[in-house]
């Protein structure tokens, strides 16, 4: 299978979403698969010069960003151009950014199955900065609801989160998988 998986970050920016994609990702190359990391380029603080690469046997493509929210949230609309290739499986990680969004539109127009996995970004509005508050409740009330319409399967790291993943999506795509 040809496989892509879709967050803001990979290597060499380190956390636990990234270790995570790493982990399958690897697993993956080594059962035989094709696969490919689609982020942006930074690693939180600077541009990341090296835009393709393939590490482990895992094609990493870093795709130049527009702006830049917060810490974790930057804007790279050109994912929509710069995703080629016919693949099996998108897997998008970590819910509320655009490109989930984006992976969604593709997966429908190429008649890809897409997964998402939320990885538990629920916290409450309190613990944003608030610049960004109206910007999460603006995500909450139409871009997850857009976005998770497009999804095929959702995996929940975590029961808890089960009933916050249905306001967005039928409890029927929702599976948990503890990580």
């Amino acid at each position: 299978m040809k496989i892509a998986h879709i967050n803001m970050f990979y290597f060499p920016t380190f956390g636990g979403v990234e270790q995570v994609m790493y982990e399958l990702a690897k697993r993956q190359v080594a059962k035989g698969h094709e696969v490919h990391v689609f982020c942006c380029d930074s690693d939180k603080n600077n541009r990341i010069e090296r835009k393709e690469e393939i590490i482990d046997g895992i094609h990493v493509h870093r795709i130049p960003y527009l702006f830049r929210m917060s810490l974790s949230t930057f804007i790279w609309p050109s994912l929509l151009w710069k995703f080629d290739g016919k693949f099996d499986i998108i897997h998008t990680h970590v819910s509320g950014h655009a490109y989930i969004m984006i992976a969604g539109i593709l997966s429908k127009i190429r008649g890809i199955k897409h997964i998402h996995t939320t990885h538990c970004p629920w916290a409450g509005a309190e613990f944003r900065p608030k610049m960004l508050r109206p910007f999460i409740f603006l995500n909450d009330l139409f871009l997850n609801k857009l976005a998770f319409g497009l999804i095929d399967k959702v995996i929940a790291i975590t029961p808890w989160e089960v009933d916050t993943i249905k306001k967005f999506t039928e409890k029927e795509k929702i599976k948990v998988i503890p990580n």
